[in-house]
Parts: C-alpha cells; sequence; structure tokens
C-alpha cells in the first residue's frame, strides 16, 4: 500500500473541521512529528505525536454528532468498561437509552501514529486495533444482550476504519469509502466521515438498529 500522509492545507467539507473547536490543532499535532527530549540524556529525535491527541479530536468529533442536547438518544462516554466484569476500558464509546437503560451502541478504540508522520496502516498495523474493538463490543454485547446492531470506530493517528455489528452476528462488517478502499483520512476524507456518522445517528434514532 503507498503510504501518504495528511494534506495540512485540505479544503474542509464537514461540520467538525469547521465547527468543532481545535479539531484542525488536533490533526496538526497528529501529523506533525514531536521532538524527543534531551532531558533524559537521550539524542532528541522526531517521536510519533500521543495517543491522547487522536482521543481529544475523536471527542470533539463524537459530541458534535452525538451532541447532549438529544440526551434522550444519545450520550458520549470516555473510558468507560465494556462491561461490568471487564478490566480494561474502551477509549470512547456512545450511548443510548432504550426501555430507560444506557446502551453502548458506537465504540471507539485509538492507537498513537505508527512513525513520526503518521503513515498510511498496513492491513497488519490495523489487526491489533480492531481485534481489540470487537472484543470490547461482544464483551458488551455479552452483558447487554443483542438488543441492537453496534458500530465501531477505529483510529491510528489521523486514519481511521468504520464498521457495523448486526444484533444477529458477532462479525464485524467493514465499511468503505467509494473507491472500494477502507482508510479513512480525517482531513482529506472529512465530508464521508461526517456522512456515516449522521447516517448512524438517524439509523439509531429512528430505530432500524434493532
Amino acid at each position: 500500500m503507498v503510504r501518504k500522509k495528511a494534506n495540512p492545507e485540505q479544503e474542509p467539507k464537514s461540520e467538525y473541521r469547521r465547527l468543532v473547536p481545535f479539531t484542525d490543532k488536533y490533526i496538526k499535532e497528529i501529523v506533525t512529528p514531536r521532538q524527543g527530549s534531551r532531558a533524559r540524556e537521550v539524542a532528541a529525535k522526531d517521536l510519533p505525536s500521543r495517543e491522547d491527541n487522536v482521543d481529544h479530536l475523536w471527542t470533539g468529533i463524537f459530541t458534535h454528532y452525538f451532541p447532549k442536547k438529544m440526551e434522550n438518544f444519545f450520550a458520549v462516554q470516555r473510558e468507560p468498561y465494556p462491561s461490568e466484569e471487564s478490566q480494561a476500558r474502551t477509549d470512547l464509546a456512545v450511548v443510548n437509552l432504550i426501555h430507560g437503560k444506557i446502551h453502548k451502541v458506537i465504540m471507539f478504540e485509538a492507537k498513537r501514529p505508527l512513525a513520526p508522520e503518521d503513515p498510511t496502516p498496513t492491513a497488519t498495523d490495523w489487526n491489533e486495533v480492531i481485534n481489540q474493538l470487537r472484543g470490547n463490543m461482544i464483551r458488551t454485547r455479552n452483558a447487554a444482550g443483542a438488543i441492537q446492531d453496534m458500530y465501531g470506530v477505529v483510529a491510528i493517528g489521523a486514519w481511521a476504519r468504520f464498521f457495523k455489528m448486526s444484533r444477529h452476528s458477532e462479525r464485524l462488517l467493514r465499511i468503505p469509502r467509494e473507491t472500494g478502499e477502507y482508510d479513512f483520512d480525517v482531513q482529506n476524507h472529512d465530508g464521508k466521515i461526517e456522512e456515516l456518522l449522521k447516517k448512524w445517528g438517524r439509523e439509531i434514532r429512528m430505530g432500524k438498529s434493532r
């Protein structure tokens, strides 16, 4: 796969690029190498951005498309446990209310960029974080019951992949771009990302995921 990096000058097409505070600042932090520290008596060198920048970026995105003002439908949780028995947390979850109970309907896992300039991940690079997402979605479903379809997003740096898990299956269905590729860049493919998130919101609110 040709490794490419996000274009900082890309014209924004989505609401999250235009309206969500700090979005482009977080993207710049993600795609820009950071300097290593001389304080630890090692040579200063370029390092990848930290994972928390990826989390901050997607917290803003999810909060915009699944806002608190729609409290009868959605809320965004930071680092929730997939179930009461879980020892590890997931990075983010969007929850909804069904019959008065809170259910995780979208789950998110993130990793920092693979290298200082945020190259396009390979299929092998994606496997670890996708398996982590799937495991957390299954744990959530086993605890809460298979009452609705679930959705998932994984991000490595400024790159993301999108998934859907039918309520009748534990298989993750990959969602492609128009070109048939599965890697989404939060800058250059922001219009398509927005389209997907709005579609998911409509499906969940209208009960089409049940």
